[in-house]
């Protein structure tokens, strides 16, 4: 019995029902039969109706449905009869039958494991009529999406050694897929184009060739809106004819067309404005007077005069278009009315846990009493989403009588920070051993915290930082720094720097409210020990000639704009910098040099967040104006290639694309020189990698989402080098490399990634292959 015919009965029965009962009587008695399995007591608990109590016709309706929903019965009638105690109340049910085992007969070309996915009735639970009827639709249209549109599905139910069976009797048919495809009465377009369209395909080398009911109603829709968007307003589907040929083993599906005439854009008329005046909203109409009338720019243009109202607060004005034909030409009308002006009421948040709602209200461009501006309702969106706080941010708005608005601001929490003991990798130190707390939103607070230890033949360090990212109140983020680093360089020497940093940022409003600026002070001892016996470097730059430590004294200053809609894996929007960072001078301090750092990131969304394309540029320039760059201290050189933190060039081994130095030879004077007056070398010149003063690293990326917020792959082409100076700098000198990897955000790890790429342009060869591996966020 399916739903239709439970209602018409409800509504029979509550015609003949007793005045007595329509007038709310108490019940006297309840009766039960028909239940062979199901117990009375339960069926009387289910119908929700209890003797004493009242009974009505809607009691009775909603006992009617409660027991239906259970899934036990496939028939439920309630009698009433008035005695002089009151009301007798029979219930009467057919009970569903309950299954042991179900199983498949007849099908061959769909397996059981498959057809029993798509079940919605299962072993052991009753199986009411509606339930069973689903189950043969969800089999038919399996059948149906392989190629077997005339398959038929029969149940029965079989009885034996008290044990009940539900079986599905399938007769699949012939498999018939689509010889052709035929278009009647299209002139402006061929069979052929309007065939890439749509979704239903003719059989052929690479296509199935399957017909689908429902795919063809759709593509229906779809031609229509081909015609529309080319200027075919009036053209429409007539009817669609499908039929089998060559004695029943293919199908033919004929489409029946009406064109009609190519409309152009005509006059555009406008009433009811007052906010805008007429002239200001034809300039928002895509199409001008003589164009060629495209539905989907027309659509767009309407969409943009409701945003241009609803940017003002008027987001009940409500905007009538009509269109006139008049031979190939398309007028139009637009009847405006604008309705009042909606303030913001009051903003509710909902959904967190542990964030405290000022951490969230604070990120929030619109206030109470504001006008409601859609741009700004949907920037605090991207504000709170930016918090990377939150799985899901879902804004939400509800009309008061007044006309104004309460904005409700819904939030599914995520687990956030990073605890991480174990074995980490990066370009520079390899791997090594780590203890991380990462900590991004301290007691709900919004703070940051990261404390640091790492351990290593390469590597130890200690790091301590805070952030506060509304210091006061205000949008001024303050942090610190606190380190201790012991780098050991392998053949050359140990470098030790440690002190600490403090940190300034602000958000701006001009040029834009994207704009950030910040500025940072660093002051550290730096000292260079333990010297390789195989550090031979030039005269001039002798570390071992200098008195350590030495003091480093920095400053830094960047400005950001930053549109993007995540921090990590952003799939739409763009991050440009400039940051200056100064060494010594006017600072103090023994190092001295000038680090400017230009960066571009861009990401365009190709498809629904799923297909993302990135861009990246990087540029590095590094200077002296106090005295010889030669005096730049080596770990601030520029090192491209592989992971590298100066530039990621994968393809290429980590730290390997730089300039190369040459040694000056040593000769022993203490000797007799040769009839030529030379002298016996008694260490010869050897090349080494000096680093770079400038570095330009460029990189393309096709990345997909294969898993929400968690794992994603990508196909990347990189470019890049390091050059002596910023004169030598060329961009037709760039190591290339092209490759694939994987990202996985793991839960207190962090982000892990692996790459295989193949570069290019290895001197000598012709190219090599290379995977990298590294945890931390995208470069």
């Amino acid at each position: 019995m399916d739903i239709r015919r439970a209602v018409l009965g409800t509504l029979i029965l509550l015609v003949m029902l007793p005045l007595s009962v329509r007038a709310q009587s108490s019940i006297y008695r309840i009766n039960v039969v028909g239940n062979k399995q199901v117990s009375r007591n339960y069926i009387i608990g289910l119908s929700g109706l209890e003797v004493g109590k009242s009974i009505s016709s809607l009691a009775i309706e909603d006992a009617i449905k409660r027991m239906y929903k259970s899934g036990y019965f496939n028939d439920v009638i309630i009698r009433t009869e008035n005695l002089p105690e009151g009301v007798s109340v029979e219930i009467e049910v057919k009970e569903a039958k309950t299954p042991e085992k179900i199983t498949f007969k007849g099908n061959k070309h769909i397996s059981t494991k498959k057809l029993k996915e798509k079940l919605t009735v299962s072993e052991n639970s009753p199986v009411p009529d509606y339930k069973l009827f689903e189950s043969k639709q969800n089999i038919l249209t399996e059948y149906e999406k392989k190629g077997y549109p005339n398959a038929e599905v029969k149940t029965h139910f079989e009885e034996k050694a008290e044990k009940t069976t539900l079986v599905f009797d399938v007769k699949e048919g012939k498999k018939i897929r689509i010889k052709r495809i035929t278009f009647i009465g299209n002139s402006a377009f061929s069979d052929r184009k309007l065939r890439r369209q749509i979704d239903t395909k003719q059989k052929s080398l690479f296509r199935k060739g399957i017909f689908i009911e429902d795919k063809l109603e759709e593509d229906k829709l779809k031609l229509q809106r081909f015609y529309r968007e080319r200027g075919y307003i009036t053209a429409q589907v007539q009817q669609d004819s499908v039929y089998t040929i060559n004695d029943g083993n293919w199908l033919a599906v004929d489409i029946t067309l009406f064109e009609g005439p190519q409309f152009k854009m005509g006059e555009i008329t406008v009433s009811g404005e007052s906010l805008f005046t007429e002239d200001e909203l034809k300039d928002k109409f895509k199409l001008k007077r003589g164009d060629i009338f495209k539905f989907n720019k027309y659509e767009k243009s309407i969409a943009d005069i409701y945003f241009a109202y609803q940017e003002e607060g008027y987001i009940y004005a409500q905007i009538a278009d009509e269109r006139r034909l008049r031979g190939d030409t398309a007028d139009v009308q637009l009847s405006i009315q604008e309705g009042i002006q909606a303030h913001v009421h009051r903003i509710n948040i909902t959904g967190n846990e542990k964030t405290y709602d000022k951490v969230i209200r604070r990120e929030m461009v619109l206030y109470p009493g504001d006008v409601f501006r859609r741009s700004k309702f949907l920037f605090s969106q991207r504000n709170i989403y930016y918090l990377n706080y939150f799985d899901d941010v879902v804004p939400d708005f509800a009309p008061l009588d007044n006309g104004d608005v309460d904005i409700t601001i819904d939030v599914k929490e995520k687990a956030v920070g990073k605890f991480q003991v174990g074995v980490s990798y990066n370009a520079r130190d390899k791997f090594y051993g780590t203890i991380s707390i990462g900590w991004p939103n301290v007691l709900g607070r919004g703070y940051t915290l990261n404390l640091d230890w790492d351990f290593g033949t390469s590597r130890q360090s200690f790091n301590l930082g805070f952030t506060d990212p509304w210091f006061l109140d205000t949008p001024t983020s303050v942090g610190f720094d606190i380190y201790n680093t012991l780098s050991h360089w392998t053949g050359y020497y140990t470098e030790q720097r440690r002190g600490g940093a403090v940190r300034l940022g602000r958000r701006l409003s001009f040029p834009d409210k994207f704009f950030r600026a910040y500025l940072s002070y660093k002051l550290e001892q730096i000292s260079y020990f333990d010297f390789s016996s195989s550090y031979a470097p030039p005269p001039y730059n002798d570390l071992r000639e200098k008195e350590w430590p030495i003091v480093g004294s920095k400053a830094s200053v960047a400005i950001e704009r930053d549109s993007r809609d995540l921090p990590m894996f952003a799939s739409e929007g763009n991050l440009n910098s400039y940051s200056i960072e100064t060494s010594g001078g006017f600072l103090g301090g023994d190092e001295n040099f000038i680090k400017q750092t230009i960066k571009s990131y861009w990401y365009l969304n190709l498809y629904k967040k799923i297909f993302v394309g990135v861009g990246k540029c990087r540029l590095g320039f590094l200077t002296n104006p106090w005295g010889s760059t030669m005096d730049i201290p080596f770990g601030e050189r520029y090192f491209a290639g592989g992971t590298s933190f100066d530039g990621q060039i994968r393809g290429y081994e980590d730290r390997s694309i730089c300039p190369i130095g040459y040694t000056e030879p040593v000769y022993d004077s203490t000797v007799t020189p040769d009839m030529m007056g030379r002298y016996p070398v008694t260490r010869r010149s050897y090349a080494y990698q000096m680093g770079g003063e400038a570095i330009s690293v460029f990189s393309l990326e096709l990345r997909t989402q294969l898993v929400k917020g968690q794992l994603y792959f990508s196909i990347f082409a990189d470019a890049g080098n390091s050059w002596k100076n910023y004169h030598s700098m060329k961009l037709n000198d760039l190591y290339r490399s092209a490759g694939a990897g994987v990202r996985l955000i793991a839960p207190m790890l962090g982000v892990i990634g692996f790459d295989f790429a193949y570069g290019f342009d290895y001197p000598g060869s012709k190219g090599e292959w290379h995977y990298h591996f590294q945890v931390g966020p995208e470069m």
